[in-house]
């Protein structure tokens, strides 16, 4: 559809081998915490509801990692769930004021809000500088 090339990263093998194969995307596991691109490589990076879900000794660690492989100029997309309720064991609620902190890196928008099983999903966007 863009006429590039998509990269799919997982830190869980199985689901990378779940994926389905298309020319246009390839797929590459996520081991101890490293995104397996070199620096300053990737024009978008798209995250869709993972940033909740991953540890906090991992968190810094992570967001280190998108700084390093995005562009500068490059675009970071979040799609992630800010609803107001207390974390639980798997995943952490956090505001969008508290990933315009996480990811100083980038001038993070909030783009709008839609609603799934009750819980508020926020669309963030910013390019980095």
């Amino acid at each position: 559809m863009i006429g590039g090339k998509a990269i799919g990263i997982d830190p869980i093998g199985a689901l990378i081998e779940m994926a389905p194969e298309n020319e246009s995307v390839e797929y590459k596991v996520m081991q101890e915490g490293i995104i397996p691109l070199p620096d300053d490589s990737v024009d978008v990076v798209w995250i869709c509801l993972v940033i909740g879900c991953i540890e906090q000794n991992a968190l810094g660690n992570t967001i280190n990692e998108i700084n390093r492989v995005l562009k500068s100029g490059g675009l970071l997309f979040l799609v992630e769930n800010t609803s107001e309720k207390p974390s639980v064991k798997q995943y952490v609620f956090r505001q969008f004021s508290d990933y315009k902190e996480m990811f100083s890196f980038v001038p993070l928008v909030h783009l709008h809000d839609y609603f799934d099983l009750d819980e508020r999903i926020s669309i963030m966007a910013g390019r980095s500088e």
